[in-house]
């Protein structure tokens, strides 16, 4: 059993995105040995599941069972309105694979720019970066702080070390039990699961927004151009594996670009809207 995971989350919806993903991440990241734990439930068809396998005999396609997540589910329906909970939930599996030493979890609408082995290679309990939607204070290479439990944390991107089963329980214990008084980002509940379970926690530490570019950093009316990013999160509804958006003709046609050297194209991803 290799020593490092990295987790994601698919289905058919995603399945080229997952691609682009985990190709984007061994390109850069060549040193990578561990396993590649793509996580579904029965939203993946049979097709995608094999055109994934295909990036790499390390990839394991696990069907999860949704059972376990089932009072959660119930609970989140019954506060009605439009939260996303499912699968996105299944972020909690990172942090109790107990047969690895390191997970590190990466959303699939993610194009990894970077070498990102500090996520894989540290001492540190937890790491994850700050929600970062705006962009006033923009700026790379904050280095790595102690997280002060105020901030708010996005769930796009984060390490564990030592995952316990013990964390799971407790993660679903808070979602089963989530109040939505306490809502933080109006449809991300299992995001806010994850920052209220990280609350209880010991050793978070987030990294600079290097590796959690959200995607709006970039618009073309800002002009601001890729540097030292090491990730780049196509973060809003947005994606550019569905439509190659006008104010955002240059961070979308990085990933459409990057879609084109895998020698995968289709007309819809020259589709611009205006």
């Amino acid at each position: 059993m290799a020593s490092s995971a990295v987790f994601t989350i698919t289905n058919d919806a995603y399945a080229l995105a997952t691609y682009v993903m985990l190709r984007s991440f061994l390109e850069h990241n060549a040193w990578f040995d561990g396993d590649i734990v793509v996580l579904t439930d029965s939203g993946l068809s049979e097709e995608s599941g094999k055109h994934i396998q295909e990036i790499s005999n390390r990839v394991k396609i696990h069907a999860c069972d949704s059972g376990k997540y089932k009072k959660a589910i119930e609970h989140f329906k019954s506060l009605g309105g439009t939260f996303r909970y499912w699968p996105h939930m299944l972020k909690f599996e990172a942090f109790c694979a107990e047969e690895y030493e390191r997970t590190v979890f990466l959303d699939s609408d993610m194009l990894i720019t970077g070498d990102i082995s500090r996520l894989f290679h540290n001492d540190f309990p937890y790491v994850i970066c700050e929600d970062r939607t705006e962009d006033v204070d923009f700026e790379l290479g904050l280095g790595e702080r102690e997280w002060d439990g105020n901030t708010y944390l996005n769930s796009g991107v984060f390490s564990v070390l030592r995952p316990k089963k013990e964390n799971f329980e407790k993660l679903i214990s808070l979602a089963e039990n989530y109040d939505l008084c306490g809502l933080t980002m109006g449809s991300c509940c299992e995001q806010d699961v994850i920052n209220e379970f990280l609350r209880g926690e010991e050793g978070v530490v987030l990294f600079g927004i290097e590796y959690n570019a959200v995607h709006g950093f970039y618009a073309d009316e800002k002009g601001r151009r890729l540097t030292s990013e090491k990730i780049v999160h196509y973060f809003t509804d947005m994606k550019p594996w569905e439509y190659v958006y006008k104010e955002y003709g240059y961070i979308h046609g990085i990933w459409r670009d990057y879609l084109r050297k895998l020698g995968v194209v289709d007309e819809k991803h020259e589709t611009v809207i205006l």
